[in-house]
């Protein structure tokens, strides 16, 4: 691919900041300052022209695109559980080649019940769990072994998860999941709490050529943190507490990375996607999926895949030609 011929047309949201949001802000997944200017940084680097929307329906209303023009959409939107499939949708109809999951990998992804049948399919194990549904009383919790975690089911971006999402019982359980469903109008998952080291595993690729790599979430002074607590809104967005990402040998993970793979592959036209989970004694644990991954410089995906030999624009350009 020549660089310089290919317009990278980003689609997403923007906020300078995050500072003045709390754990149910529905911007929590738009692009601050500091990512978005990383992103831009990296792509003219790599001799890519840009151009930023902020919604997928000014595609539509274009009329200066080209077979130049690749979309790279990094959009969340707001109150809708179809809301990730819209951009690779617009991009299906209008022939536009695009970076990224499709419609069909959006909707399961987004869906953590859906994505935990799908894990299992690749010999993934997730926590167990129960839905608690929209618009009738939950089934019973005594299946689940406490403390768990209560979250809701179409979400992202920490959106809705901190660490007041821990509950020790069944009534606290019950309490949360109906005060947590009146807020977001979805069901609401309650699934146990898994002890452990909080990693990703990272990929990206098509047609059996895959790039793979992991990064591990430290927390500074305190290794056991994720044994009480959640990677969520607190540590995420707040920065109550330093907190450092790690990229770990790739060997460390050999055992589980087939069924990553597999995953992977299931899902058809992915192109990139973290997967994020706990690591113990027992084994690696997914929590949840992520094919919209951050992809600035400083998070997770970029460091588990960029080395002194592969630097993050090269990452990008690597990303961008898996645009079809």
């Amino acid at each position: 691919m020549n660089n310089s011929n290919t317009r990278v047309i980003i689609v997403a949201e923007r906020i300078q900041d995050h500072s003045a949001a709390n754990n149910d802000d529905r911007t929590l997944e738009y692009l601050n300052d500091t990512y978005f200017n990383g992103l831009i940084n990296g792509l003219e680097v790599a001799q890519f022209s840009w151009l930023h929307i902020s919604h997928p329906k000014e595609l539509m209303k274009r009329n200066d695109l080209t077979e130049h023009d690749v979309v790279l959409s990094l959009w969340s939107g707001r109150e809708s559980r179809n809301r990730r499939a819209l951009a690779p949708a617009i991009c299906e109809t209008l022939a536009i080649p695009y970076v990224g999951m499709d419609a069909y990998t959006a909707t399961v992804c987004q869906d953590k019940v859906l994505a935990k049948h799908f894990c299992a399919m690749a010999g993934l194990p997730t926590p167990k769990h129960v839905i608690v549904p929209q618009y009738r009383m939950p089934a019973d919790f005594s299946p689940l072994r406490f403390p768990c975690v209560v979250k809701p089911a179409f979400e992202g971006g920490s959106m809705g998860i901190s660490d007041s999402c821990i509950v020790h019982n069944a009534k606290e359980a019950l309490a949360l999941s109906l005060e947590m469903r009146d807020v977001w109008k979805q069901p609401i998952l309650v699934e146990e709490f898994v002890q452990g080291r909080e990693v990703s595993i990272c990929l990206y690729g098509k047609d059996e050529e895959y790039t793979i790599g992991a990064t591990e979430i430290v927390v500074k002074d305190d290794p056991d943190y994720f044994d009480t607590h959640l990677n969520g809104y607190d540590l995420k967005k707040a920065h109550n507490r330093p907190r450092s990402i790690q990229q770990c040998p790739i060997q460390d993970y050999q055992s589980y990375i087939n069924n990553c793979r597999n995953l992977f592959k299931s899902l058809g036209k992915v192109d990139f996607m973290r997967i994020d989970g706990k690591l113990n004694d027992k084994g690696f644990t997914v929590l949840e999926l992520t094919p919209d991954s951050h992809l600035g410089p400083t998070a997770s995906f970029a460091r588990s895949l960029t080395t002194k030999h592969h630097s993050y624009s090269d990452m990008l350009c690597d990303l961008i030609a898996l645009a079809k």
